[in-house]
């Protein structure tokens, strides 16, 4: 990712570049191999991504909130219920969503704005 959560400008002192002898490298696109290769690296243990912090699908909306702050470094993890726990029967109205959640049609319809400003 590029990083820039808190805007494309940011404040660089070029002497921390040089004086440490470190190098900036951008790229707008990767390979086709490159991003399965990377989550090779991954599952073998190589490569550990930095995870600011997981939070259950149920709690998006707070996920959400800590995230507009940008206080964070890393990743935020969404992760889902088990399968067994997704069945029609329990999800209910809100497509598995906490109540704070709002009904706005099918699960499909369903937006981070919707989300953040209920």
């Amino acid at each position: 990712t590029s990083g820039a959560i808190a805007g494309p400008v940011v404040n660089l002192d070029l002497r921390t570049l040089y004086l440490r002898d470190l190098r900036l490298i951008g790229s707008t696109s990767w390979e086709e191999p490159v991003f399965p290769n990377l989550v090779s690296y991954i599952e073998a243990g190589e490569i550990k991504p930095v995870v600011a912090r997981s939070y259950p699908l149920s709690e998006i909306v707070t996920a959400q909130k800590e995230f507009l702050k940008k206080k964070h470094v890393g990743k935020f993890v969404l992760v889902p219920p088990p399968v067994t726990e997704r069945g029609e029967e329990e999800k209910g109205d809100n497509c598995g969503m906490s109540e704070m959640a709002p009904k706005v049609g099918g699960c499909e319809e369903w937006a981070v704005d919707d989300l953040i400003d209920s």
